[in-house]
């Protein structure tokens, strides 16, 4: 599937939705271009997380320059993946949207390390 959306050079949004349970392989070799990628992302990923999707779209060569990001959180990791995201995409960013799924309810704490972090990152 990666392969596919990698080949197309002017895209720019892209939703992916996970709903299985299975998890994609350790196996990564980033391609030797890559889409535009500056509009849109939303990752679903009922069961798995996003991080091994981020670190995909991270990995990229032309980087990615969204402006708005939605995401769902699912696990611990997921709140370093959403961290990753905006400290790439900070100087385009202009809305974070997360759904979160964890137990015990939305970590105020990450929240506020995300919007810092976006913000230290805009000052440079």
């Amino acid at each position: 599937m990666f392969g596919l959306v990698w080949s197309f050079p002017l895209l720019e949004d892209l939703t992916l939705v996970s709903l299985g349970h299975r998890r994609m392989s350790g196996e990564w070799n980033p391609p030797s271009t890559s889409p535009k990628l500056a509009g849109s992302l939303k990752l679903d990923t009922a069961y798995e997380g996003i991080q091994s999707i981020t670190n995909r779209l991270l990995d990229l060569p032309n980087g990615i320059h969204f402006t708005r990001i939605a995401v769902q959180w699912l696990s611990e990791q997921d709140i370093k993946a959403t961290m990753d995201l905006v400290s790439r995409c900070t100087h385009t960013l202009q809305s974070l949207d997360i759904t979160n799924h964890r137990s015990g309810g939305f970590p105020a704490l990450s929240a506020r390390s995300i919007a810092y972090c976006h913000a230290q990152t805009r000052l440079r």
